[in-house]
């Protein structure tokens, strides 16, 4: 969609005709990027889930799963794909609920990191969770990232979480170990 941008396209045209003075008359262009100096918050999933972001007043930001349609419903939020790679950005001060929900059987690592422009002040990182066709994760925030409540794993989509992760200003969190050795009994009879 980069060619959607006001005035591109003006300029591409003027650069192939060679026209070009300054860039100055061309709104969407800037020597330098700008500078975002509020905190936000990036979610980037890798893994076989959809990733959606719900406000309070119930829009949404993500692909909506009647119309396979991108929404960007919520003010000052968006959604990228790179791959099969999926990122969502807020503001953080914004309340919202991620969900995400799974088609395949594999595993899910979940980044959350705080930006002030492109640089990263804190993070949480959840890695190596289970996933299936069925499951469905979700967590909330009311602010920025030390508001994050725990990641709330359904594996089986039947209303009950069998996980629940809470997150650690950056840290990384695993489904624990199960530690108990297994047990076997075996009975003979003649």
């Amino acid at each position: 969609s980069i060619l959607e941008v006001n005035g591109l396209l003006d300029f591409l045209g003027d650069a192939i005709k060679d026209t070009i003075s300054s860039t100055d008359s061309y709104s969407s262009l800037r020597e330098h990027s700008p500078i975002f100096t509020r905190n936000r918050l990036r979610y980037s999933l890798h893994s076989p889930l959809s990733l959606d972001l719900y406000d309070m007043q119930g829009r949404h930001t993500g692909y909506s799963s009647t119309t396979n349609k991108l929404e960007e419903q919520i003010p000052e939020t968006y959604f990228k794909q790179i791959g099969t790679v999926k990122y969502l950005f807020t503001n953080a001060s914004t309340s919202v609920k991620i969900v995400m929900r799974g088609y395949a059987t594999s595993s899910f690592k979940l980044e959350v990191q705080q930006l002030i422009g492109d640089k990263i002040t804190a993070s949480t990182t959840f890695v190596d969770i289970p996933t299936t066709p069925n499951t469905t994760a979700f967590l909330n925030t009311v602010g920025d990232i030390s508001t994050l409540s725990s990641l709330s794993i359904d594996q089986n989509n039947d209303g009950v979480s069998e996980y629940t992760l809470t997150p650690k200003i950056n840290g990384i969190i695993t489904i624990p170990n199960d530690t108990t050795p297994p047990e076997m009994r075996l009975v003979f009879s003649t």
